[in-house]
């Protein structure tokens, strides 16, 4: 008699690739998501920018106009919880933090940004902007900073 059946070793094969194709897959899905955020992300810190540029234009006519945004007394230790930050804009922001220009950096939220005009900026993203110079740094990840001056308050 002879068997017409699928081997046990066939079956195997099959299920392994089944398994290679399914990793591609989700692994790709995964990639789509994060490169998705990171464009909205884009997006959002080129609206600030021309949102902030115009605000600058503002100010210069009228002194009087505020600058949208939480104002905060030590803006440098906020700049190490900025994601995917470059050395070079970490030193480029400490070395423009002086006292002729620490009046001028906010921490924008979505609020903030609406006051500016721009509705696109998500509930969880917040930047640190300079009125100065016109310059956007985010996302800023508040969660962690948050959790990081909770640790030092219970020390």
């Amino acid at each position: 008699m002879k068997n017409s059946g699928v081997s046990m070793i066939t079956m195997v094969v099959i299920i392994v690739i089944m398994i290679i194709l399914a990793s591609i897959a989700v692994t790709s899905g995964i990639d789509s998501a994060n490169e998705a955020n990171q464009t909205k992300l884009d997006v959002e810190i080129t609206e600030l920018k021309k949102a902030v540029s115009s605000r600058m234009i503002e100010i210069e006519k009228n002194s009087t106009v505020a600058m949208p945004g939480q104002k905060v007394e030590d803006i440098v230790e906020y700049i190490y919880y900025v994601e995917d930050l470059s050395n070079e804009e970490l030193e480029d922001f400490i070395q423009g933090v002086d006292v002729d220009t620490i009046d001028y950096y906010r921490i924008v939220d979505s609020v903030s940004a609406a006051a500016l005009g721009v509705s696109s900026v998500s509930s969880e993203h917040y930047f640190i902007v300079d009125y100065y110079t016109g310059k956007v740094y985010g996302n800023l990840n508040m969660a962690a900073y948050k959790a990081a001056k909770n640790e030092g308050i219970s020390e």
